[in-house]
């Protein structure tokens, strides 16, 4: 039984680190354009082109990496109260 909440218990810290981490990273990257933009070095050749093709992934790609996480959360609780050991 403690397995399963240890299961339980880091799969939701991935939960909730996943959104937390993609918001600051949406955060730093509009921050870093924003002084490109008003003049600010580069850090390394072409950031700013960088930065302005690439932006960070959106909404839709958190909620599709949500479904993954909690398809494979289903799969291995099946597994596990499948498991005549348990």
């Amino acid at each position: 039984m403690a397995d399963s909440w240890m299961f339980l218990l880091a799969y939701l810290a991935v939960i909730i680190a996943g959104p937390v981490l993609n918001q600051r990273r949406r955060r730093n990257h509009a921050r870093r354009l924003a002084e490109l933009q008003s003049g600010a070095a580069e850090r390394f050749m072409e950031e700013r082109r960088s930065l302005e093709a690439y932006p960070p992934r959106s909404k839709r790609a958190e909620w599709v990496l949500f479904g993954l996480m909690l398809a494979l959360w289903l799969v291995l609780v099946a597994i596990k109260l499948g498991d005549p050991g348990s």
